[in-house]
C-alpha cells in the first residue's frame, strides 16, 4: 500500500522526521508527496512528488487539503488504497495495519469554563472552527443524524476511487466554498462511507518548548509536532536523538542549493554500525 504526505514548506522541516519514522515503524510500497518537495529530499521510483499550488483565489486551508488529495488519487500511480500523513505526523510505535479513527461526537461543541459541553456561536469561532462547522452542518442536514469528526492529526485509510467519487458529489463544488472555511475531507469522507471507526484521543504539541517533557512521559503510538520552526535548537536535536538514522530518500544539500551524496554515504556508515 502507498502513503500519500501533504507537505507545505515550513523554516523547520519536520518532514524529515515523518519519513524517518515511517522508515522505521511501519512498511510501504511508494510514498507520494504532494505540494513543495524538500531540496533535501530526492524523487526516485520509491518517493514520487506530485507538484501542486495552493489556489490564489482561495487562502482556504481545508481547500487546499481536499485538492491535494484529489490531485493525487487522479495520479495512475497511485495504489486504490493508501494512507493518508499530514508532513509533521510523527509515528512512535511499530504499525502493521492503519485504522480509522474518530473523537466523538464533537464536530460543534466545546467545553465552556465549568468544563461542560455547550453549543457554540459561529461568530465566536476560529477559522479551523468555522470549517468544521460546515462540516458538521452539511451533514446534520444530508444524512438527519449528528456526524463524527474523524479529523485527527493521526494517518488515516483511503481509497482513491471513493475520494473522486466523492469530490465530484455536489458536496465539494467550488460554488460552495467560502472563504472562512470549507468542507473538512476525513470526516466528510468517514460520514459519506459511514466508516466504522474507534474513538482515539488526538495528540498534536503546539508548544515547542515542551517537546522533551512530553516526549519523557508519552505512551501514545504517534503525535503531531504541530508548528515548530527551532531548526538549528533543541527541537532539531530531540528529534534527531529519536530518528538518528538517515532515510533513503535525503541527499545533502549544500550551500549553492545543489544535492550531492554525502546523506547516502552516512546511511551506509549508520547501517554498518
Amino acid at each position: 500500500m502507498d502513503i500519500v504526505i501533504l507537505h507545505v514548506h515550513r523554516p523547520f522541516a519536520i518532514i524529515r522526521y515523518c519519513l524517518r519514522a515511517i522508515e522505521k515503524h511501519t512498511q510501504y510500497d511508494r510514498i507520494f508527496i504532494v505540494g513543495d518537495l524538500p531540496k533535501f529530499l530526492k524523487p526516485s521510483d520509491s518517493l514520487i512528488h506530485i507538484p501542486h499550488k495552493r489556489k490564489n483565489f482561495l487562502n482556504n486551508k481545508g481547500y487546499d487539503i481536499w485538492d491535494k488529495v484529489k490531485t493525487a488519487c487522479q495520479d495512475e500511480r497511485l495504489s486504490d488504497d493508501f494512507v493518508l500523513f499530514s508532513d509533521d505526523c510523527i509515528l512512535m510505535q511499530d504499525v502493521n495495519e492503519f485504522k480509522t479513527y474518530k473523537r466523538g461526537h464533537k464536530l460543534n461543541f466545546t467545553k465552556n469554563e465549568s468544563g461542560e459541553w455547550e453549543r457554540i456561536k459561529p461568530d465566536t469561532l476560529s477559522i479551523i472552527e468555522r470549517t468544521k462547522l460546515l462540516c458538521y452542518n452539511y451533514w446534520n442536514k444530508k444524512l438527519g443524524f449528528k456526524p463524527f469528526n474523524y479529523d485527527l492529526h493521526c494517518p488515516i485509510p483511503l481509497n482513491k476511487d471513493r475520494v473522486l467519487g466523492l469530490s465530484k458529489n455536489a458536496l465539494y463544488k467550488l460554488k460552495e466554498v467560502r472563504a472562512e472555511g470549507a468542507y473538512l475531507i476525513k470526516s466528510s469522507y468517514g460520514n459519506y462511507f459511514n466508516i466504522d471507526a474507534e474513538v482515539l484521543q488526538d495528540v498534536k504539541l503546539s508548544i515547542e518548548s515542551e517537546l522533551s517533557a512530553f516526549l519523557e512521559s508519552f505512551k501514545g503510538w504517534y503525535f503531531s509536532s504541530g508548528l515548530f520552526i527551532n531548526q538549528d535548537g533543541e527541537t532539531k536535536k530531540v528529534f534527531e536523538s529519536l530518528f538518528p538514522k538517515v532515510s533513503k530518500f535525503e541527499v545533502e544539500v549544500k550551500d549553492n542549493g545543489r544535492r550531492n551524496t554525502t546523506s547516502k554515504r552516512k546511511r551506509k556508515q549508520s547501517d554498518n554500525t
